[in-house]
């Protein structure tokens, strides 16, 4: 099939090194350069794969295809490019909207001001559908101590939480007003709106997600030291350490407003090791899942405390250290550090 391509200046040689056509019209030229004659370039495709080739190729570069014989594979190509011109103008501003949708939520760190309000409310902190039952224990767990935490600094606010599976005012409020926690976390429309009905000036809304849990075995042996610095006994000792990791994302919205004046996200990062001697390892008691859990919802809601009203509580570390063994171990490379 013959094709003619525009080329948009005068004479010259134009190279396709990655093209293999079967057939060009020029004889002069051979396989892998086209002359360029009259600012057109004329070859004969036989394969159709050639054909879809060279068309891309000029439309790179900037020529413009002036005449192709209405053959199958003009034909093909035609619909080709039309199909996907469709789909790009279709799904570019899909996936645009996509994009503003996955993008995480900006970061407002300015601490609220709480100490403003009379009355401020905080709802147990959302765990995404389908999550495990301890997960949303966590989550109510985290906001009843951030909820306790707060009263104690600011005594003169009334603070509005679900204290119990009887005195529960947030969820009573939420099924009255036909909201789950998904919808007023990520609406603060719907936020303020569950804060207007509960007479509040802030609500306080939170997600957490799924806490990571691990395990490390260290097989290095070590030796433990004396009290004068020389090795004690011979019995070797291995380490193991266990971490929990809590992520939240806490907001804090304007009732009047339906504004988000504060929204971070705030993590916690508990480390726990453990030495032992090799004979003893079968015998060696670690902390259970549950207990890391319980861990987190105490520790949290002191980084959340802490992110929300810096100037009235100590700093409260990303990373702690909340159990390391109480003796001195050396290896090949010296002193171990418990980090």
């Amino acid at each position: 099939m013959l094709l003619v391509i525009q080329f948009p200046i005068c004479g010259g040689v134009f190279h396709i090194s990655h093209l293999q056509l079967n057939e060009i019209t020029n004889p002069r030229v051979g396989s892998l350069s086209l002359l360029v004659e009259d600012r057109a370039i004329y070859f004969l495709a036989k394969r159709e794969k050639d054909f879809f080739r060279v068309c891309k190729l000029a439309q790179i570069f900037g020529f413009s295809i002036r005449e192709i014989w209405l053959s199958s594979y003009a034909q093909n190509y035609r619909r080709h490019t039309s199909v996907i011109r469709f789909l790009t103008i279709l799904f570019i501003p899909l996936l645009c909207v996509a994009m503003v949708g996955c993008m995480p939520e900006p970061n407002i760190t300015t601490p609220p001001p709480i100490s403003e309000a009379k009355r401020i409310v905080i709802t147990p902190l959302y765990a995404e559908a389908g999550a495990a039952e301890e997960v949303s224990r966590l989550g109510g767990r985290i906001s009843v101590n951030l909820a306790t935490r707060l009263e104690i600094i600011f005594k003169n606010a009334e603070w509005v939480y679900d204290r119990s599976s009887k005195l529960k005012p947030i969820d009573d409020k939420l099924t009255e007003l036909g909201l789950t926690l998904a919808q007023v976390y990520e609406d603060p429309a719907l936020a303020a709106k569950l804060g207007q009905a509960l007479e509040a000036d802030m609500v306080i809304v939170g997600m957490v997600e799924k806490p990571s849990l691990t395990r490390r075995d260290f097989d290095q042996h070590l030796m433990k030291q004396g009290r004068q610095g020389g090795i004690s006994g011979t019995s070797t000792y291995i380490r193991t350490r266990l971490t929990a990791i809590g992520r939240t994302q806490v907001k804090v919205v304007d009732t009047n407003s339906s504004e988000i004046i504060f929204s971070n996200r705030i993590r916690s990062y508990l480390k726990y090791w453990y030495a032992y001697q090799t004979q003893m390892s079968e015998q060696q008691i670690y902390k259970t899942e549950e207990e890391r859990y319980a861990d987190l919802g105490k520790y949290l809601p002191l980084r959340i405390a802490y992110s929300l009203h810096p100037t009235g509580l100590k700093l409260e570390p990303e990373e702690q250290i909340l159990l390391k063994p109480d003796i001195e171990l050396k290896g090949t490379g010296g002193i171990v550090e418990f980090n």
